[in-house]
């Protein structure tokens, strides 16, 4: 499975919202500063996850950006399907050999089975995760008795 820096900076976003709360909207600049980016591509991934309905803009001098959704019911799912490629392309339009069509269209095809099983299995695993589980994760004040512990 490859992860896209589309995919790993629009997780950062919105793990910088999650752990931001909703009592008051973040602005893509200051997304920018806490994970090193530009606000031109921070606004580019926000714009892309407003698309997708994960979050929702404020305008204005005091606006930014929310979660639609609190933390703990976006899974990372939800994220990869917002941002990924798809984990399953149309195999038998890509693969068809020297034919114009795959020689198995139209039959059982176990191989397209099989992937259709995998693709399964791994959205499975992504919806299993939620944004608060990440969030938490990173959380400085969780990390330092982890921290400390390693260092004795």
């Amino acid at each position: 499975m490859k992860i896209t820096a589309l995919e790993e900076y629009g997780l950062r976003c919105l793990v910088q919202l999650a752990r931001h709360g909703a009592e008051a909207p973040l602005a893509a600049r200051e997304i920018a500063a806490a994970e090193g980016l530009t606000v031109e591509y921070v606004t580019q991934l926000l714009v892309r996850l407003r698309h997708a309905g994960l979050v929702r803009s404020v305008r204005g001098s005091h606006g930014g950006f929310f979660l639609t959704r609190r933390p703990e019911a976006m899974t990372m799912g939800d994220v990869s399907r917002a941002l990924g490629e798809p984990l399953l392309e149309r195999l038998c339009a890509a693969y068809t050999g020297t034919r114009t069509s795959c020689i198995h269209e139209g039959a059982a095809c176990g191989i397209l089975d099989f992937w259709t099983d995998i693709a399964g299995k791994v959205h499975g695993v992504l919806d299993g995760y939620t944004l608060r589980d990440l969030a938490v994760r990173m959380d400085p004040v969780r990390e330092a008795p982890a921290r400390a512990a390693r260092e004795v």
